[in-house]
């Protein structure tokens, strides 16, 4: 299987300077990019293209997709944003819905 390298972000909260910045740094560089909520972005930004973007529980936007996946070569990448699954407390729910 072929090497694949990703880029996951996520609690950027309101900084979209950091997120314009990875994004110009890597894109076309990686296989993919993810941002995995809390951006408090609007999801209609240019900013957003070529990131796969999840709601978090701090974004107020309801346009964000709670859960993607995405199928990269071989690899099943899931993508949330830890609060759906209660992962401060363990990883039991997130687990599950991986094994789907």
């Amino acid at each position: 299987m072929a090497k694949q390298t990703i880029i996951v972000m996520s609690d950027s909260h309101g900084d979209s300077l950091i997120v314009e910045e990875i994004r110009d740094r890597y894109l076309g560089k990686v296989d993919a990019i993810f941002h995995d909520g809390d951006s408090e972005l609007r999801p209609d930004s240019p900013l957003w293209e070529g990131i796969q973007v999840v709601r978090g529980n701090m974004d107020f936007y309801s346009d964000y997709p709670e859960r993607l996946v995405t199928q990269l070569g071989p690899t099943k990448i899931i993508q949330t944003h830890g609060h759906l699954f209660d992962i401060n407390f363990n990883f039991q729910k997130l687990d599950f819905w991986a094994q789907e």
